[in-house]
């Protein structure tokens, strides 16, 4: 389930592998399952956007780069983009809503 996957990653991202792989030892079956799934499909995942695209879109370093990184992340996660084009075109469209926002 999607939804679960971006809680899931939400909760597990700052844990070490080290420590996930203990997880997986320890955890009881439903759980161990769900920290196998984040393991090995979900961390691997590169993520579509990175800074150096936003710094590219015009943005200045910043708290909003990782706000935005994550929103982007959650949307990837979710399956609303699934491609590098689609995530650059989901950024523009962000930026262009935010710029519509604040004239």
């Amino acid at each position: 389930d999607v939804a679960d996957d971006v809680a899931l990653e939400s909760r597990l991202k700052r844990v070490s592998l080290p420590a996930l792989r203990t997880l997986q030892i320890v955890a009881p079956p439903p759980l161990r399952g769900r920290i196998t799934h984040y393991v090995d499909h979900l961390r691997v995942l590169p993520p579509l956007l990175s800074g150096d695209d936003l710094r590219a879109h015009g943005m200045a370093p910043g708290p909003a780069f990782g706000t935005l990184l994550d929103e982007a992340r959650r949307a990837q996660l979710r399956g609303a983009i699934a491609t590098r084009a689609a995530a650059l075109q989901w950024l523009q469209q962000r930026l262009d809503d935010e710029r519509r926002r604040t004239c």
